[in-house]
């Protein structure tokens, strides 16, 4: 049976949609448990342990392929046509090179979720961006890193700045 893009992209967005709804009630469990500030300690551990294993598995993934191990290749090279980064997220990458990349995120399927919830899914959503994709990044090899520089809750965009240091 085959489907149409449109259909597999709408159920592929939708998955990642209620997804966040599962962080957004964890977090919202965890602060009616423990109160704001001991919720975020614990909610961001958790988002960083999960990420730093996805980095680690990114990692693996490329050198099991004897591919190189760098931002360049991370971000062109592997992520492929079979990527669901490239499928269900809208992005556009600046700068690639080995050691920087810079990607601006123009939709989000995560955000879309959180932003379901109002404000206080945004402020949820925001405790998962602001940490997620450095999580990964220092997975990937404790010599890199990424910050947020803009917030597609705020700003529309999501730029992601990544960075490898030697």
């Amino acid at each position: 049976m085959t489907r149409s893009d449109e259909t597999v992209l709408k159920w592929v967005k939708s998955g990642y949609y209620w997804t966040s709804k599962v962080y957004y009630f964890f977090a919202k469990t965890l602060i009616e448990e423990y109160g704001p500030e001991k919720a975020k300690e614990l909610f961001i551990k958790q988002i960083y342990n999960m990420g730093k294993q996805m980095g680690e598995k990114n990692r693996a993934y490329l050198e099991s392929e004897g591919r190189p191990v760098d931002l360049e290749e991370r971000f062109s090279g592997g992520n492929d046509d079979n990527s669901i980064y490239n499928f269900a997220w809208k992005s556009r990458n600046k700068n690639v090179t080995k050691n920087e990349v810079i990607v601006e995120w123009l939709e989000c399927p995560f955000a879309e979720g959180f932003k379901a919830y109002g404000e206080e899914g945004v402020g949820i959503g925001e405790w998962f961006c602001e940490h997620i994709d450095n999580a990964v990044s220092k997975g990937f090899g404790p010599e890199n890193a990424c910050v947020r520089e803009t917030s597609i809750y705020k700003d529309e965009v999501c730029t992601l700045h990544f960075t490898h240091k030697e």
